[in-house]
This record gives C-alpha cells, structure tokens and sequence, in this order.
C-alpha cells in the first residue's frame, strides 16, 4: 500500500525555516494497522521527532540516522554531501533564499553530511527487514523572508500552512490515494481552505471531529483521500517520518545559522523559539554583526 506522510516543523519560532515535509512510503500491508507506528517492530528512534531530537549531541545523531535512512537516496546524488545540496534535492531548488536578501549562510552552508555522526544502515535494514520502502520525499521550506511575505496573505499562518502542505504534496512525482497529516495547530474545518485550492476539485467532507477530519478530494487528475490527525506524528508512521526529515532539515539549517552568528556549540545554541533565552541572544548577535546589511525580515520572523 502507498501512502503519504505530511507534517510541518517550526511554525512557531521567531527564527529559522518552517519546513513542511512529504514523503512517499509503500507498506507491505494494507489498512489501518499497517499505517501504524508502533505495527512494524521499527526501532524507537523511528517516533515523534520531539521525543527523538533533544537538546544533546547524541540524540541528535539518533534523529539524523533516521532522517537520512528515509531520505538518504536524495543525499546520495547529491554533489559533495552537503547541507546545501540536500536541501536543494529535497525541495527541488524550490527555496527562495537567492531572493531573500540575506547572505545564505545565514541558513545553510557546505556543511558536511553527516553533521552529527548518526549511522543510517541499522535503520535503513530495519525498514528493509518490515518490508517499508521510502518511495520519494520533498520538503517545502520558507526561511524567513519568504514567510513573512507569505503570511500577510488571506488565512494568516495557519492558513499558510496549509498552503505549504499543498505546496509539499505537489513536488512529489508519486501520487498515492491517501495522505495523512497533521492536524494543523488543531484546525478541525478545513473545507474552506480546501475549496479555496487551485489544486483540489470535488471537495467532499467525511468527518470533521478534533481528533481527526477527513476529506475526499481529486488533487489534479489523481483521486486523494486527506485525513488531518491531531497528534498524528505520535501514532502514524507516514507523519513520524515526515516529522523526523523536516526536524533535521530544521536543525541543520539552525545550525548553519548559529554558526553564522558565531555560536560555535556542536548542536544550534539558540533554538528560535521565543520561550528559550538563548533565541534572544542570537537577535542580538544578528543586530551586532548583519543589521546594516541584511534586511531584519530576512532574519526574524514576523508573528
């Protein structure tokens, strides 16, 4: 059976890149058990990428073989292994950052993979050994700049983010009739954002609860089924690995940007996010070293 995976990391910080990830497995059983996290006898570092990226060298690399164990296959034709060229496979060279106004290592650098040590082979044999298969992969990411532009648009974030989904799903060449997603920032109606869509025709609700909202839709030519499931990276294997691939797209680049900012600890010193004090030091950094001469709405998030 194939199915696709949606999830978003990174829509609340105030720096860094959201990223929205899609990926493509096939599962060698059908139904709902198949889609399962916990039905394969998968390691436990296949989870919820918030359980499996912390704030420690080690995990780190735990959550990088993963993520490089689904994703791998972009890395490996990528020229020179870098954090730049995978970003570049993995978004189709979809990212805006030559527009952004910002020099790029402020959000990705010739950053050798893998940065963090993680080994993909025992996870790449244990989904090998469950019969899963990662079909194809691709990430939408929005640095700064381009987010800030994005979300003046009718909706606000949320609604952007549901666009980015979208925008995700279309940069896959597979076109499985199920996608599960997270639910986003615990939206239970979808419909109006569907029947806005230029992609979507023959909208059709099936259920809309806060646990979960399902639609029946045609996503061009292709017949899809969209299940948004509240908490879905904890209980579904698509969401997880998605999760876990934007997760370290994320860190990657926050790492580069760290960097940038001379912070020079081996996992990104300040997260983005506004609840940790170290994002506040970074803002400070950028105001000390770039602010004459990068716009700051290509450094900080608005809202």
């Amino acid at each position: 059976m194939l199915v696709v995976g949606v999830d978003e990391n990174g829509l609340g910080p105030g720096l860094g890149p959201l990223v929205v990830t899609a990926i493509v497995l096939e599962v060698p059983d059908v139904g709902e058990d198949a889609l399962r996290l916990d039905r394969h006898g998968l390691p436990a570092s296949v989870a919820d990428s918030k359980l499996v990226f912390k704030r420690t060298v080690r995990s780190y690399a735990t959550g990088e073989a993963v993520a490089l164990a689904l994703a791998g296959a972009l890395l490996a034709a990528c020229e020179g292994r870098h954090v730049s060229g995978f970003l570049a496979a993995l978004t189709r060279g979809a990212c805006a950052l030559a527009r952004e106004g910002a020099p790029p290592e402020l959000h990705h650098a010739e950053l050798p993979v893998p940065i963090w040590g993680g080994d993909p082979a025992p996870i790449e044999a244990a989904l090998a050994a469950a019969g899963i298969r990662v079909v194809d992969v691709a990430c939408r990411v929005l640095f700064p700049a381009e987010f800030n532009c994005a979300r003046t648009g009718p909706g606000g974030k949320l609604a952007l983010n549901y666009r980015i989904f979208e925008e995700a799903l279309g940069l896959l060449a597979a076109r499985p009739p199920l996608a599960l997603l997270g639910k986003i920032g615990g939206t239970r109606f979808y419909r109006p954002w569907l029947d806005a869509s230029p992609r979507l025709s023959d909208v059709e609700t099936l259920e809309e609860e806060p646990a979960e909202s399902r639609y029946r839709t045609r996503f061009g030519d292709a017949p899809l089924e969209l299940r948004f499931v509240r908490d879905g990276d904890e209980t579904y294997l698509p969401i997880a690995a998605a999760s876990l691939v934007g997760k370290y797209v994320r860190e990657a680049s926050m790492l580069c940007l760290n960097r940038a900012l001379g912070f020079d600890a081996p996992i990104p010193h300040a997260s983005g996010y506004w609840s940790d004090p170290k994002t506040h030091l970074a803002i400070e950094r950028f105001e000390e070293r770039f602010a004459r001469t990068v716009p700051r709405s290509a450094f900080l998030r608005d809202g």
